[in-house]
């Protein structure tokens, strides 16, 4: 031992033991490390096989669940909401005169939204004011729907406006009912009326603020006991706060909806609501110790939409999931594939005008016509004599800033021809407009007056500007909107694409087209006419009949602006008809006059045939610019048909849901 000792002490066998040490701990290092890689490779391929694993569980139930929609056999997975078909509501104005207050109501089936807008006096008392977009059910019902953010509320002091879910016996006034319903005020309640005429109830306070401002409302009746529930939840469902229960008979099949008051007879109100048969569940067999947690949503219309979540553990504690989201369309030969339609978004610009005195689409009646109390006037159709087709009014060549110009003054409104395609309030050569873009530069955001303004009814949808707002309207004000025109490919032309918008068949599908009436939610909205119409006790145009019974927003103008490049022998075409005024200039030259404020009128032109007289040259582009004002208010019509956007046949692209995960367009 102590020659060890006595060994080590010497300096070269310090170096050796040093040596032998760094030795010794580079290979147990190595060795962890090799331990600690296999193992890290060893935990990535676990966690590869458990999310594949997962991934083929996902696939394997929307696969099931899409075969399912296919046979029509998906009606099992429906549990909630599953009676209520979503795009089978009707709307009604209830305890409303005619003429007076109005409704509406609206269903987008792409977004699954119902939005509803009313006037009225309100629903409590012993008899009701509101529109309901309705659908009637007999038996157990248990009706969910969320409403949206974008509730207008009516008027800061009234906080007995409200929007929400219905279930009536009748559509008489005084019917027994009981809803659930989010004011004005964002408190939530639950009313109902025992007996016919009898005082409306709440049998609880105000509910509290929802959190999101966008809660899950839902009603529910037992026909056992007839009692009737409403509740709401401002987490997503997460949680239901039950606002009250009351029994309420009623016999035969039942009314239930969604109902909207103003509680004024003078305003709207317009709330949207979210709304689809869906169905929820969870297997935990097929693919074990895989779960699947799925949602099937019936969207209306033979369109579906499947989420499904795969995991494995728990559902508080999920491993490895996979989330799959598609969108499914049913074709009517049973099988899923959606067809893709080109369709190209053309920009335009409308300029949306009162109703009145200051309109430049159309002077006023002379004094003694007019209501004293509103300073509101019939709408261009009877505020001046129409005079049918009109030619000539606008000059064969347009502005520097591609503007028509007034020819010659008419006796039939269009003095002020040369300022319908301008912002009001004279603004300065600053504020300049853009063909290429459609928009002009200086505008502000236009912002609804709710304080002193009575005429608007609406905060606009969309690219809403203006130059000057006054409450008094000097200047004739306009609001000046930014939106486009979705031109569709005519299957029985490759290469041409039609906008209609006019009432009569598609002239893809067949089925009816509604009219052109593209402003009911933007600029200053449909306008009351009830006062002055009930005067002269004639109808409320602005109810527009068949199709698009509900009040229509006219008295606009619209102008759009593309180019195009000329090919000789291409039969390059632009065909146009419609109502009112329509300009259409080719390489800045008038090649379509259809002034006036007339019924559908028609006219056309072929390159080919124009070339000389508008000085097209072959291969060369050029400036297509149309000019459009609505100057009546029972009917509004517009059908384009063109092939000046491309030469080439658009290709034919199809989508299956079986390769398109992820794509829900």
């Amino acid at each position: 031992m102590f020659r060890i000792f006595k060994s080590i002490k010497n300096k070269r066998g310090m170096a050796t033991l040093a040596v032998v040490f760094l030795v010794v701990f580079a290979m147990l290092t190595m060795g962890f490390l090799l331990v600690s890689a296999s193992g890290v490779n060893e935990r990535i391929a676990s966690n590869k096989y458990h999310k594949q694993r997962t991934y083929y569980a996902a696939d394997g139930i929307m696969t099931m669940l899409a075969e399912d929609i296919i046979d029509s056999a998906y009606q099992k997975y429906l549990s909630v909401n599953s009676k209520i078909p979503p795009n089978n509501f009707t709307g009604a104005s209830v305890g409303i005169a005619s003429p007076g207050p109005y409704g509406a109501y609206f269903y987008d089936g792409i977004n699954s939204i119902h939005e509803v807008r009313a006037q009225g006096s309100g629903i409590s008392s012993t008899s009701d004011q509101f529109h309901f977009a309705y659908f009637q059910v007999s038996g157990d019902i248990e009706f969910t729907a969320q409403l949206q953010d974008s509730i207008v509320p009516v008027d800061p002091l009234n906080a007995a406006a409200k929007a929400g879910l219905m279930i009536r016996a009748s559509l008489d006034p005084a019917s027994p009912y009981a809803d659930i319903s989010y004011g004005a005020d964002h408190n939530v309640t639950f009313w109902s009326r025992q007996l016919s005429g009898t005082l409306a109830v709440s049998p609880t306070v105000p509910g509290p603020l929802p959190s999101n401002k966008s809660p899950l409302l839902k009603i529910s009746r037992d026909t056992t006991s007839n009692v009737i529930t409403g509740s709401f939840s401002d987490n997503n469902g997460a949680t239901w706060t039950t606002m009250g229960s009351r029994t309420v008979s009623m016999t035969g099949p039942v009314y239930i909806g969604f109902a909207v008051t103003s509680a004024l007879s003078t305003k709207l109100a317009m709330a949207q609501f979210k709304y689809s048969r869906f169905g929820t569940g969870v297997d935990s067999v097929h693919f074990n110790p895989v779960k699947i947690a799925y949602t099937l949503s019936d969207l209306g219309d033979d369109n579906f939409l499947v989420i499904d979540t795969a995991y494995e553990g728990t559902a508080a504690n999920k491993k490895y999931a996979t989330v799959l989201t598609q969108r499914l369309s049913r074709a009517r030969a049973s099988f899923i594939e959606l067809p893709h339609q080109d369709t190209m978004y053309v920009p335009v610009t409308f300029y949306d005008y009162h109703t009145n005195s200051n309109n430049p689409v159309c002077p006023p009646w002379p004094s003694p016509y007019r209501y004293p109390n509103r300073n509101l006037y019939f709408e261009a159709q009877n505020c001046c004599d129409g005079g049918g087709l009109t030619l000539h009014m606008v000059q064969d060549t347009l502005t520097a800033d591609r503007k028509p110009i007034l020819k010659m003054p008419t006796a039939h409104g269009d003095e002020q021809i040369n300022n319908w395609y301008r912002p009001s309030g004279n603004p300065p050569s600053s504020v300049a407009f853009d063909p290429t873009t459609g928009k002009w530069s200086g505008l502000f955001p236009y912002l609804r007056d709710t304080a002193n303004d009575t005429l608007e009814r609406f905060l606009p949808a969309g690219e809403n500007w203006m130059y000057t707002h006054s409450t008094t309207y000097p200047n004739m004000n306009n609001v000046v909107i930014y939106d486009s025109l979705a031109f569709k490919a005519l299957v029985s032309e490759p290469g041409t694409f039609y906008y209609q918008m006019d009432g009569q068949p598609d002239l893809n599908t067949g089925a009816q087209t509604p009219p052109f009436t593209p402003l009911d939610s933007q600029g200053f909205g449909p306008e009351l006419h009830d006062a002055l119409y009930s005067i002269f006790d004639i109808p409320d145009p602005g109810f527009y009949g068949g199709l698009h019974n509900y009040p229509a927003n006219f008295s606009f103008t619209m102008e759009m602006h593309t180019q195009f490049t000329y090919v000789m022998g291409q039969n390059q075409k632009y065909v146009f008809s419609g109502d009112d005024d329509v300009w259409v200039f080719v390489n800045g030259k008038l090649a379509i006059d259809l002034g006036g404020m007339h019924g559908i009128e028609s006219d056309s032109f072929f390159l080919d045939i124009i070339a000389v007289s508008h000085n097209l040259q072959n291969n060369h582009r050029y400036w297509l610019d149309l000019f459009y004002a609505e100057r009546q208010s029972n009917g509004s019509d517009l059908r384009i048909t063109t092939n000046l956007f491309q030469l080439a046949p658009p290709r034919t692209a199809q989508r299956s849901w079986r390769r398109d995960y992820g794509n829900t367009d």
